[in-house]
């Protein structure tokens, strides 16, 4: 899955809540043996809302980067206009950035 752009932000605190900066960037999810259940969207489509759970944790609307896992995870998405959630089931995920990134505002906390 391609998100482009995804708003990332950079911080050297907590990302999303200590102040940093908001760059455009492009990522990549990449799930290994992914079943997808739920209605599949027309692409592209906005993605509104997400989680990945993964062994006892679970990440709601943000993702490290870097990140990968090894192991069964569960990443759930909701979309504009979809009328329910899209889960994809795996066995290991990959995310990165790809690409030159670009500046958007500063975050405050």
């Amino acid at each position: 899955m391609v998100l482009d752009p995804a708003c990332v932000h950079r911080s050297d605190g907590r990302p999303g809540i200590d102040p940093g900066q908001c760059w455009l960037e492009t990522v990549r999810i990449e799930l290994t043996d992914a079943v997808i259940q739920g209605e599949l969207p027309r692409i592209p489509a906005e993605l509104v809302d997400g989680s990945l759970e993964y062994g006892s944790l679970r990440l709601d609307n943000v993702l490290p980067l870097p990140f990968a896992h090894d192991g069964p995870l569960t990443l759930s998405l909701t979309l504009a206009g979809a009328v329910s959630i899209l889960t994809a089931t795996g066995h290991s995920v990959a995310v990165a950035v790809s690409g030159e990134g670009r500046f958007l505002e500063s975050f405050r906390a």
